[in-house]
């Protein structure tokens, strides 16, 4: 499964790349604004305290909820009940191998752009 991805690149020369997932039901734009948004203590973002990162939000498929019967959103795998992952623990399975096998995917070609540098991939 090839995963959609968007990419904040660097400002100055390329020396990490971060990867973040969005939550259930998050979208990979929302979750990207917050780079922008946060501030740390010097009322920086992560983008101006670290230029040389390249960031990577992929975006999880849509699929259907068992927590809402009848209902779609995107999550990388579906689960009953968000505060006991055990309970009806095999609906998380389909939606877990294809999600790694896309995550895997991502990061193979990040460090691929790292020149194969998996150290500087977080």
């Amino acid at each position: 499964m090839d995963l959609p991805v968007q990419v904040i690149s660097p400002t100055t020369i390329h020396t990490h790349t971060v990867v973040l997932l969005h939550g259930r039901g998050d979208h990979t734009q929302d979750f990207m604004s917050s780079l922008y948004h946060s501030r740390d203590s010097r009322k920086q973002s992560l983008l101006e305290s670290f230029p040389s990162f390249r960031w990577v939000f992929p975006q999880a498929q849509m699929r259907a909820c068992a927590a809402f019967p009848g209902q779609h959103m995107t999550q990388w795998f579906d689960t009953r009940n968000t505060a006991d992952f055990s309970e009806q623990e095999d609906l998380q399975a389909i939606g877990l191998r294809e999600s790694v096998t896309g995550l895997r995917a991502v990061l193979e070609r990040e460090a691929a752009v790292l020149d194969g540098r998996w150290d500087l991939l977080v």
